[in-house]
């Protein structure tokens, strides 16, 4: 077992289960009865004395979703564009971005005609299976 895994992962926010399956996937093999085991041991040695603080849970407040999202009007603030420079976090935590086809052609009229780095905006939406639109 990775102990140093195996603590990374006892965040305050998992359980022993929790715990196991994350260090798993950080390719540690940790049983939950390692883990517990492991937990056990610093408690007892004072190490967990105060534990995690309590967690409150957030207030959510849920609007009703209009019926058919896909006729709602968009309308962009005059002058304000939306330009990637390939640093969010959606370039550096996935390969690409899939849209709905609602949103994909929306985004395609919005941007009709245009061109960046001599690559035409058809160009800019790529399938969302295989390599090819067939």
């Amino acid at each position: 077992m990775a102990t140093w895994a195996v603590l990374a992962c006892a965040d305050g926010t998992r359980d022993v289960a929790g715990i196991a399956a994350a260090a798993a996937r950080l390719g540690a093999g940790a049983t939950e009865a390692a883990v517990a085991a492991l937990l056990e041991a610093m408690h007892a040695r004072g190490a967990l004395e105060n534990g995690a603080p309590p967690h409150e849970p957030d207030v959510v407040t849920i609007r009703p979703r209009p019926e058919d999202v896909s006729r709602q009007p968009v309308a962009p603030l005059p002058g304000y564009r939306f330009d990637c420079d390939g640093s969010g976090g959606c370039c550096s935590a996935y390969g690409s971005i899939l849209l709905t086809p609602g949103d994909r052609d929306r985004a395609r009229a919005a941007l009709e005609g245009e061109t960046r780095a001599g690559v035409p905006m058809s160009r800019w939406f790529t399938p969302d299976h295989g390599s090819a639109p067939t």
